[in-house]
C-alpha cells in the first residue's frame, strides 16, 4: 500500500513538474514570438522612418525646383503682360475679344482676360477675354486671389503671403484643371494704372507634371518600393484637405479656389503624391489627424483588400519657397506586407518548438531521477499541512508587489492625472464662458442704460407737453399713440435687461434626475389647476451627473412643461410626458405634449427673441436656448405634428464624476 502511495506521489510530482516545465516552455515560446514579432515590427518602423526622411528631402528639393520653374513662368507672364499693354487700347471698351485671341496666338500663351471692378465696387469681373467662358466671370469668392486683385488695383502691389508679386504685377501659384489634372495652368496679373483694366494672361503646360514625376516624391517612392519588396505602397496625405474628402474619397473632387470653379491648387490636393490603394477611411483619417496634431508617428495592423498589412503614418515638414511661401505639413503612409514578418516568425516558431521538445525530453529524464528526492519532502510537507489545518492565513488582496501591482498603480496614477487634467480643462472652459457672458452682459447693460435715458426723456415730455401747449383732439390722439409706443419700447428694454441678467451662470455638479424632479414639483400646482397629467419616464441606465447651472436648467424644464401644457386642447388626452435617456454621452430630456403641433416652417423662429404666438415678447424659449448652449448643451424641436410636439434639451454628462 505504501509502495502504491509512493508511486502515486512520484507520478503526481512528475506530472506537476513536467506540466510546469511544459507551461514555462510554452510561455517562453509565446513571449519569444511576441518579442520577435515586435522586434521585426520595430525594425520595419525604423526603416520606414529612414525612408520618410528621404521622401522629405526629395519633396523639399522638388518644391524648390518647382518654385524656381514657377518663378520663370511668372517672369514670362509679366513680360507678356507688358507686351499686351503696349498692343491694346487703355480703355477696355475699345478692346475686342478677337484682338485678345490674336495676341494670345502671337505671344504663344493660352488665353488673355481683362479684369475690371464692377460699378458698385463689390466685385472684380472679366470684361473681355479670348476665352468666352471667362467673360462676366466673378472673382469675389476666390478668397486670397480676390484680395490680391483688390490690392493690385488699389496699390499696384500685392502684400499678402500668397503667390509672388512685384511692382504692378502679381502671380498666384500654379494649379491644375480638374478635368485634366496632368495639365498645369499659371496666371499672371498686371496693372500699372495706365489702363482701366487688369491684364490677366495665363499659360498651360504639361511639362511641369513630367518634371515632377522625374524629380518629385513619386520617383523616390517608386525606388523605395523597388528596393524593399515588403513595402507595398507609399502615399502622402495633405492632412488639412484629406479630412474634407475622406468620407467618399474614391469619387471625390479636389478642393478648388472658389465654388463652381474648374481649377484646383496643386498643393491643396488631399493626396500629395502616390496612390491611395489600401483604403480605410475612418481609421486612416483618425491616424492622419493624430499624427498631424501631435507631430509623432503611429502605426497599426489591419487587413485591407484581403491582405494583412502594417500601416505606418509619419509626419514630415517642408519649408515653403517661391509662390509656396508657407511651410507645408504632410503625413506619409507606408504600407508594409505583414506576411514578410509572419514568414520570418514561422521559421523561428518551428525552431523554437523543436528546441522545446528536446528540452522537454531531457526534463522528463531528469524528473524521473529527482522525483524520489522530491517525494520525501512532499510527504513531510503534507504532514505539516495536516498539523496546520486549523490555522488561518490572510492575504492582502488589494496591494501586490509584483508586476500586476505595478501596472495597477500605474493605471491608477494615470487615471488620477487624466481626471485632474479634465477638471482643469473644464474649469478653464467655464472661466472663458463666464468671461464671455460677463462681457456680453456689460455691453448689453451699457446699451440698456443708454436707451433708458432718451426713453425716459420722451416719456416725460409726452406727459408734460399737453400741460404746456393745449392740443386739438387729433393732437391728443397722436400724443396718446406716442405714449403707448414709448411704454412698449420701455417694456422691451426691461425684458431684454432681464434676459441678459438671467443669462449669467452658476455652474455646479448636479444629478440630472433631481433637476427633472424639481421641475415637475414646481409645475404641480399648474397641472392640478388645469387637470393635466405629468408622466415621467426614466430610460437612463447609469449615472446622470451633469455640470450645469441647476436653477436655470430647472427653469428651462419648467418653461418647456408650461409650453406643453399651454399647447393642450380641451378635447383629447391632457397629458405631458417627460422622458430621460442617454445619447452619445449626453443626458437627454424630451418633453412630449399631445397638443396641436407647430408648423415646421415656424421651428426656426421659436428661439428668436421677441417673436411669440402667445401674446408675450417671446423671451422664454430664446433665454432657454441661450442657457442650454452656454452649458454646453442644445435645445431643439425634435418632432411636431397634429398629434403633439417633442422638445429636447441635451446636456453633456460629466463622466469623470460618475460611473459608466
Amino acid at each position: 500500500m505504501m509502495k502504491n502511495l509512493r508511486f502515486t506521489l512520484r507520478a503526481k510530482v512528475l506530472a506537476i513538474f513536467m506540466s510546469c516545465v511544459f507551461l514555462v516552455v510554452g510561455i517562453t515560446t509565446v513571449l519569444y514570438d511576441y518579442a520577435s514579432r515586435h522586434t521585426l515590427i520595430d525594425k520595419e518602423l525604423a526603416d520606414t522612418e529612414s525612408y520618410a526622411k528621404l521622401v522629405n528631402q526629395q519633396i523639399q528639393a522638388s518644391q524648390d525646383s518647382e518654385a524656381y520653374v514657377d518663378q520663370l513662368l511668372g517672369n514670362e507672364l509679366k513680360i507678356a503682360s507688358i507686351a499686351i499693354e503696349q498692343q491694346l487700347p487703355h480703355d477696355a471698351q475699345q478692346v475686342t475679344n478677337q484682338q485678345l485671341k490674336n495676341l494670345s496666338k502671337k505671344l504663344g500663351i493660352a488665353d488673355i482676360t481683362l479684369l475690371q471692378p464692377n460699378q458698385a465696387g463689390t466685385d472684380i469681373v472679366g470684361v473681355k477675354s479670348s476665352d468666352p467662358h471667362e467673360i462676366g466671370m466673378s472673382t469675389k469668392s476666390w478668397g486670397s486671389w480676390y484680395t490680391a486683385f483688390q490690392q493690385l488695383w488699389k496699390y499696384h502691389k500685392v502684400t499678402i503671403d500668397f503667390g509672388v508679386g512685384s511692382s504692378n504685377y502679381w502671380a498666384g501659384p500654379w494649379s491644375d484643371e480638374q478635368y485634366n489634372p496632368k495639365v498645369y495652368d499659371k496666371w499672371g496679373y498686371y496693372y500699372d494704372g495706365t489702363t482701366n483694366y487688369i491684364i490677366d494672361p495665363y499659360v498651360t503646360s504639361d511639362y511641369i507634371q513630367s518634371f515632377s514625376n522625374l524629380t518629385g516624391p513619386s520617383a523616390i517612392t517608386k525606388n523605395i518600393m523597388a528596393q524593399n519588396h515588403s513595402i507595398l505602397n507609399v502615399v502622402g496625405f495633405n492632412p488639412q484637405t484629406f479630412k474634407q474628402k475622406a468620407s467618399n474619397f474614391l469619387g471625390a473632387k479636389r478642393l478648388t479656389y472658389a465654388e463652381n470653379n474648374d481649377w484646383a491648387s496643386v498643393h491643396n490636393h488631399p493626396i500629395a503624391f502616390g496612390t491611395y490603394k489600401y483604403v480605410d477611411n475612418s481609421r486612416d483619417l483618425n491616424a492622419i489627424e493624430d499624427v498631424y496634431h501631435k507631430g509623432k508617428s503611429t502605426h497599426f495592423i489591419e487587413t485591407v483588400n484581403h491582405q494583412k498589412v502594417i500601416k505606418t503614418f509619419i509626419p514630415i515638414h517642408v519649408a515653403g519657397s517661391g509662390t509656396f511661401a508657407k511651410d507645408s505639413e504632410y503625413v506619409v503612409e507606408f504600407v508594409t506586407d505583414y506576411g514578410v514578418i509572419q514568414s520570418v516568425l514561422n521559421v523561428q516558431i518551428r525552431n523554437g518548438i523543436l528546441i522545446s521538445l528536446i528540452m522537454l525530453l531531457l526534463t522528463g529524464v531528469i524528473s524521473v531521477l529527482v522525483s524520489a528526492y522530491i517525494v520525501r519532502p512532499l510527504v513531510r510537507i503534507t504532514r505539516q499541512v495536516e498539523q496546520l489545518a486549523d490555522h488561518q492565513f490572510y492575504e492582502n488582496i488589494i496591494e501586490r508587489n509584483d508586476e500586476i501591482g505595478d501596472l495597477a498603480r500605474t493605471v491608477n496614477t494615470m487615471s488620477q492625472s487624466l481626471r485632474q487634467y479634465s477638471e482643469q480643462m473644464l474649469q478653464q472652459v467655464s472661466r472663458e464662458r463666464s468671461f464671455g457672458m460677463s462681457f456680453l452682459g456689460m455691453v448689453a447693460s451699457g446699451l440698456i442704460h443708454e436707451l433708458r435715458s432718451p426713453i425716459s426723456v420722451i416719456h416725460n415730455l409726452l406727459r408734460v407737453f399737453p400741460r404746456v401747449q393745449p392740443l386739438q383732439p387729433k393732437g391728443e390722439e397722436m400724443v396718446g399713440h406716442m405714449r403707448t409706443a414709448s411704454k412698449h419700447v420701455n417694456t422691451i428694454v426691461d425684458d431684454f435687461s432681464d434676459f441678459i441678467t438671467n443669462g449669467k451662470l452658476s455652474i455646479d455638479y448636479l444629478d440630472g434626475r433631481e433637476l427633472v424632479g424639481n421641475a415637475v414639483s414646481l409645475i404641480k400646482t399648474l397641472t392640478h389647476d388645469k387637470d393635466v397629467e405629468i408622466v415621467v419616464e426614466d430610460c437612463t441606465e447609469r449615472d446622470t451627473t451633469v455640470r450645469v447651472d441647476g436653477d436655470k436648467v430647472t427653469q428651462i424644464l419648467v418653461n418647456l412643461l408650461k409650453n406643453g401644457i399651454d399647447a393642450l386642447s380641451d378635447v383629447g388626452p391632457r397629458k405631458v410626458a417627460i422622458r430621460m435617456s442617454h445619447d452619445n454621452g449626453m443626458f437627454v430630456v424630451d418633453v412630449i405634449d399631445t397638443g396641436h403641433g407647430i408648423p415646421k416652417e415656424e421651428w426656426d423662429h421659436l428661439f428668436v427673441p421677441f417673436k411669440s404666438s402667445k401674446g408675450s415678447f417671446g423671451i422664454g424659449l430664446a433665454w432657454s436656448k441661450y442657457i442650454a448652449l452656454a452649458c454646453g448643451g442644445t435645445l431643439d424641436v425634435i418632432e411636431s405634428a397634429a398629434s403633439g410636439t417633442t422638445m429636447r434639451i441635451a446636456l453633456p454628462m460629466w463622466q469623470s464624476r460618475g460611473k459608466q
